[in-house]
């Protein structure tokens, strides 16, 4: 496996090779796996967009953001559903927040993602501020009781 780092508009990408092919090549980018597909050379082809490799869908996550358990980014944490733009932060650390507030918004593709939290509590910690990109799985905040 070769790794990479890039780092493109002040956002750094970790980049792990896993396998290549003649028809394309399984990387991931920051964790999150994807399929490249790869031209025939000599082909005078459209550009080609990577598309994410098909994962298991996660029993309990809600569709706005999930919560991560305690070996990932922390317990507590509701992470990026999709890669996006931080539009607007809604809360600020020690407010405390009801199950359904939005604590900000993400764009992603050209569409508003209100980012809600999953539970009652108290924001721990804000991962993020308006105009950070972020990725699939980053935390966005960190929840408390």
């Amino acid at each position: 496996m070769e790794k990479y780092t890039y780092k493109i508009d002040n956002v750094t990408y970790e980049v792990n090779v896993k396998e290549v092919t003649d028809s394309g090549a399984e990387v991931e980018v920051n964790g999150v796996p994807y399929h490249v597909d790869i031209p025939m050379a000599g082909t005078a082809s459209k550009p080609v967009v990577p598309r994410p490799a098909p994962k298991a869908e996660t029993p309990n996550a809600t569709p706005v953001a999930k919560r991560a358990g305690a070996g990932a980014v922390g317990a507590g944490a509701i992470v990026s559903p999709l890669p996006g733009v931080i539009l607007t932060v809604k809360c600020k650390e020690g407010d405390a927040v009801k199950q359904g507030d939005v604590l900000l918004v993400l764009e992603a593709m050209k569409m508003e993602n209100s980012i809600e939290a999953d539970r009652d509590g108290h924001v721990v910690k804000l991962h993020v501020a308006v105009n950070d990109q972020v990725m699939e799985g980053d935390p966005l905040v960190t929840l408390g009781e």
